[in-house]
């Protein structure tokens, strides 16, 4: 928290009282480890860090993943997770024919913002599915079918919620502003909201913006009128 107020109070001393609203920005930066394990919470909960996506009443079929790797690639988030499959026909409460496959199934993400929320969201772009000895396969068979039905609706779950230090930074704002002006203070908490957000190489670049208007100058008093015996003093000066 320290640090973010540093940051911010930095912003706010550097903001120029110009006639019109300053924006200022505070980037945040959210790096691929901590995505991981924000990604491990979220839906690699099953023993052992796996994430099973699919598996039907007798176990016959089943889809699992493991160890995801999070990378940043062409401004997409990548997950790289390995695939533990088995594809089986049950029959008569039995399974018959059941072969078991590892492969690396590789889904691209891209950030999406929901105004009014500090939730990050994603949505599948591309995926892939590559086998043990890296070969691609083709966007055909029962593999891929599954990938698209089970894994690609089960990676768009993953959040980043930055809810939290946007709370943080509202309760913090009013400690750095001037006590004085309430109407300025709040329009600049009214004003703080999440605006943008992107894939960088190292992580997820997310940036807070809030506008902080100029400083209401207070009027400067008016002179009084001039009283009859000072307007005849003037007369005479002016015509002596």
């Amino acid at each position: 928290m320290s640090a973010l107020r540093q940051v911010v109070l930095c912003l706010l001393v550097a903001a120029p009282l110009s006639a019109s609203a300053s924006q200022l920005e505070i980037p945040l930066e959210i790096d691929d480890a901590f995505l991981r394990q924000l990604l491990l919470e979220q839906i690699y909960t099953a023993p052992g860090q796996t994430a099973e996506v699919w598996r039907d009443e007798i176990g016959c079929n089943h889809l699992v993943l493991a160890e995801p790797r999070v990378y940043g690639k062409e401004g997409r988030l990548r997950i790289l997770t390995a695939s533990d499959t088995r594809v089986g026909t049950p029959i008569a409460g039995t399974c018959t024919l059941s072969v078991e496959h590892k492969s690396q199934i590789e889904v691209l993400l891209e950030p999406v913002l929901t105004p009014g929320s500090a939730i990050v969201r994603f949505r599948v772009v591309d995926s892939s599915v590559f086998e043990a000895s890296g070969r691609k396969l083709g966007p055909t068979g029962i593999l891929w079918n599954w990938v698209k039905e089970y894994v690609q609706p089960r990676l768009e779950t993953f959040r980043v919620d930055l809810e939290a230090p946007v709370a943080d930074l509202r309760s913090v704002l009013p400690l750095l502003l001037p006590s004085d002006d309430a109407a300025r203070t709040q329009h600049i908490l009214d004003s703080l909201a999440l605006a943008a957000v992107r894939v960088s190489d190292t992580g997820l670049a997310a940036t807070l913006r809030f506008d902080v208007p100029p400083r209401a100058t207070a009027p400067q008093a008016s002179e009084a009128p001039l009283t009859e015996p000072e307007r005849l003093q003037l007369r005479r000066v002016s015509h002596a």
